[in-house]
């Protein structure tokens, strides 16, 4: 996973991406407890719910990290959007030149990992 380079942020970005790092050691902290809940219960509605809640959990840790900088949207759709922006004319050179670095920073996740695609 790249992390994002601080150096150039305000304090105001800086304290942001320390916040939402925060959540995420929140989030982390209640999905383990979650999964904890779930193993050691004999109650299968309680599991059931504590099953769901740690999903939720990690989902929200994930969507906070790309909030944060750390990781980059792979899907298919952000793949063809990426392609469709490098395609236009209309476009100045700086923007172009960031969306193709885009392009050759990711991959295809969605086609690759198709294994571990949410159903």
């Amino acid at each position: 996973m790249k992390t994002l380079n601080t150096n150039n942020l305000n304090a105001k970005d800086k304290a942001v991406i320390a916040a939402l790092n925060a959540l995420v050691k929140s989030k982390a902290k209640q999905e383990r407890i979650a999964s904890q809940i779930a193993i050691k219960t004999d109650d299968p509605i309680l599991r059931q719910l504590m099953e769901a809640v740690n999903k939720s959990c990690r989902i929200m840790a994930e969507e906070l990290l790309k909030e944060a900088g750390y990781k980059q949207p792979q899907s298919e759709n952000t793949y063809k959007f990426l392609q469709t922006l490098s395609q236009d004319t209309s476009m100045e050179e700086p923007p172009k030149y960031l969306v193709e670095n885009l392009l050759a920073a990711i991959s295809n996740q969605e086609t690759m990992d198709s294994e571990y695609k949410c159903l």
